[in-house]
């Protein structure tokens, strides 16, 4: 079963600047432990039923248990999608021969479900057959401006033309990037994290963020962002010209939750724009599978940012991409995935 979650492309007008780095939180996983417990606590019923009917069927249980179970030991997330993949159709039957039996009011365990979330998220919320879920936010990004801006020369834009001796600048702020990441960790799971640096090749610019987890408890979480600093005046004279930000990039993500009689949940984020923590990142993707079987989304897509602000002086911190995945298991499940974001072109320029 695949939750293929559409993306909107965003083209708006932002700020560039964030916090100083020592002010950053680029991810917190509380909200999504608190998540993570209190549906594990509301579906305790459903999973000690559905355990007694499959225990009825021995010899199937202990297959699907072993099949599920071998989807951790697998080490590519395309390993591990096609292990899902045979594991869906080969299985299905059975769970489904075993929910039937179970007679599961699915309507109020929805309710249930969804009051668990904020309201903004529980619209979004999709369920699937044995109350699989997934949704996807998408928020407008407000990056933070650390200071007010410096009053600035009011003589008229300089137009720059061939003959200009004061030409627009214009750089590539992948050349100077550096990343920073935060990584949590509690239970059981593993989690890396990997930035590949401008000349490295295909994946030159990347941030990869990757987590498994898995049962009775395991919630981890791997979050990226670039960032290059500079200062005004220096890389820019201190004029009346404007700074506009350019940037191509580029998201994949693929992400699993697994689950034999437990809870599974994985969320992954993206942003152009950073703030302060990972509620204000611009895309969060979460699924979910709270009782048993299993749930995949995948993420292969193109974007483009702009942004255009008045110059400001003192030392800049201009922030590039980001990418995060949180994943957790409770009970007999397994969860993760892997998270990356490329930056294709990241320009700041001088425009009238």
């Amino acid at each position: 079963m695949v939750a293929n979650a559409q993306i909107r492309d965003r083209k708006e007008n932002q700020q560039v600047f964030i916090k100083p780095i020592k002010e950053l939180n680029v991810t917190s996983t509380n909200r999504h432990d608190e998540v993570l417990k209190q549906i594990t606590s509301l579906m305790q019923p459903v999973v000690d039923k559905l355990k007694v009917l499959m225990e009825a069927n021995p010899e199937t249980y202990k297959a699907y248990q072993e099949e599920i179970k071998s989807v951790s030991k697998l080490k590519t997330m395309r390993e591990k999608e096609d292990k899902i993949a045979v594991i869906s159709k080969t299985y299905y039957p059975f769970i489904k021969k075993i929910w039937t039996e179970a007679k599961i009011d699915e309507p109020y365990f929805q309710q249930k479900i969804r009051e668990v979330f904020s309201d903004d998220t529980k619209r979004k919320i999709k369920f699937n057959e044995f109350l699989t879920f997934q949704y996807e936010v998408n928020k407008p990004v407000t990056a933070y401006t650390p200071n007010p801006p410096t009053s600035n020369p009011t003589t008229p834009p300089i137009v720059s033309k061939p003959d200009d001796p004061n030409p627009f600048i214009c750089v590539d702020d992948n050349a100077s990037a550096r990343p920073f990441f935060e990584t949590q960790k509690s239970g059981v799971g593993v989690s890396n994290h990997m930035y590949y640096a401008s000349g490295t090749g295909s994946f030159s610019n990347t941030i990869v963020c990757i987590a498994d987890t898995e049962g009775p408890w395991g919630s981890f979480s791997e979050a990226g962002i670039t960032v290059d600093n500079f200062n005004i005046p220096g890389r820019f004279p201190l004029d009346s010209r404007s700074l506009k930000v350019t940037k191509d990039y580029h998201w994949k993500a693929s992400a699993y939750t697994i689950s034999i009689l437990g809870c599974a949940i994985t969320c992954y984020y993206e942003t152009p724009v950073f703030n302060s923590a990972l509620k204000d990142w611009q895309t969060e993707i979460c699924i979910c599978a709270p009782a048993t079987f299993v749930l995949v989304s995948n993420k292969n897509v193109d974007k483009q940012f702009f942004s255009q602000v008045q110059k400001q002086s003192g030392n800049i911190n201009a922030f590039g991409l980001g990418s995060a995945i949180i994943a957790g298991s409770s009970g007999w499940a397994f969860a993760g995935g892997d998270v990356r974001v490329q930056n294709k072109k990241w320009q700041i320029c001088e425009t009238p």
